[in-house]
């Protein structure tokens, strides 16, 4: 029975930010990412260490509404916390 159902993860979770600055020199602003939509939940699965200016997470994509696992710019989240992970697809994506 273990094998069916994951153990729950720890995992540092966050928001994509309403506004984000882009262009050259940050000029323009556009809602959400190109692959997630403004306030949407996402697994902060690993970064990059010495700089962490990007992360890799894995949230629900904005077109195909589907997890998606991508590195963005740690600047685009917002609202960082630990929360225990229950999504059986998260869970064995983190742990593969």
């Amino acid at each position: 029975m273990d094998h069916l159902e994951p153990t729950p993860l720890w995992t540092l979770v966050a928001n994509i930010k309403e506004n984000i600055s882009h262009g050259e020199g940050k000029l323009k602003t556009r809602i959400g990412t190109k692959q997630f939509r403004a306030s949407t939940k996402v697994y902060i699965i690993d970064w990059f260490a010495g700089m962490c200016k990007d992360i890799t997470v894995i949230g629900l994509s904005r077109d195909t509404k589907r997890l998606i696992t991508i590195v963005i710019r740690a600047e685009w989240v917002e609202n960082l916390r630990v929360k225990l992970c229950y999504t059986p697809t998260v869970c064995s994506t983190i742990t593969a």
